[in-house]
């Protein structure tokens, strides 16, 4: 019972050393401490608020010049299309076959 009551009152004793020696040796008050954390959040706020409205800036010219550079290579890409069927695709001729011409060929054909 006398050790528990002796480390009580040191853990008292201790307490209340470091709360007095905080409130002495403080450098402001609670309420200016609070009102320069509060200044400071809000600063910090607007702070972000202007580099996240930036970065949206940012994100959305980069989306235009995506946009643009897409619809560019599409375009590219069709152009170029259009000039490999010109060139390698022959005009049809006499040796093609009519689809009717196919099928009466194929009914001719033996069956097993």
């Amino acid at each position: 019972m006398k050790t528990e009551r002796n480390w009580l009152v040191t853990a008292l004793a201790a307490f209340t050393g470091g709360f007095c020696a905080g409130l002495m040796l403080a450098p402001k008050s609670g309420h200016d401490l609070r009102r320069s954390i509060s200044v400071n959040v809000q600063a910090q706020t607007r702070r972000m608020g202007e580099q996240l409205h930036d970065l949206e800036a940012r994100l959305q010219h980069l989306e235009r010049q995506l946009q643009e550079s897409g619809e560019h290579f599409a375009t590219a890409v069709r152009e170029a299309r259009d000039r490999a069927v010109e060139h390698y695709i022959p005009e049809p001729g006499p040796w093609e076959l009519e689809s009717e011409e196919v099928a009466e060929d194929l009914r001719r054909m033996p069956h097993e």
